[in-house]
């Protein structure tokens, strides 16, 4: 029960799209990735203007070239970078069935930014897919909180 009612709340806090719809590929998913960043600064963390820009060229990139794009995301993030870039590897990563490495990935974007409640969601999503139900409840937590 507590596990559906952190759910619950969790969707209440944004429009939640499924992780399955959650990609590189979905025009909605981007369009809501970028345009939403800084609504909710306490719980995403900032973009400036020269980020915004790299991941909508990044996003051309997928479409292009997918293997080179994934390399160049993977360089964003060896750099240290923002935890944006993180994130958004945990979602190609994911969208490839490649969870463990997905679920690093969103644990390196929260050890960047602890209050990034898409990165929390997420790896809730990810635990309660392999019945972690006390690992997946500490993140919605975080997410509800």
């Amino acid at each position: 029960l507590l596990i559906f009612l952190l759910v619950q709340a969790s969707n209440a806090v944004s429009k939640v799209m499924p992780l399955s719809e959650n990609h590189w590929g979905n025009p909605e998913f981007v369009d809501n990735f970028l345009g939403s960043y800084g609504v909710i600064s306490a719980v995403e963390p900032p973009i400036n203007y020269e980020i915004y820009i790299d991941l909508r060229r990044m996003r051309e990139a997928f479409d292009k070239d997918p293997v080179m794009a994934l390399e160049k995301l993977k360089s964003r993030v060896s750099d240290g970078n923002n935890a944006v870039y993180d994130f958004l590897l945990g979602q190609v990563l994911y969208e490839q069935n490649k969870e463990a490495e997905a679920l690093e990935s969103y644990k390196e974007a929260v050890s960047k930014f602890p209050n990034f409640a898409r990165a929390h969601k997420n790896i809730s999503h990810i635990y309660m897919a392999n019945d972690q139900c006390k690992q997946a409840a500490e993140h919605l937590l975080k997410v509800v909180n």
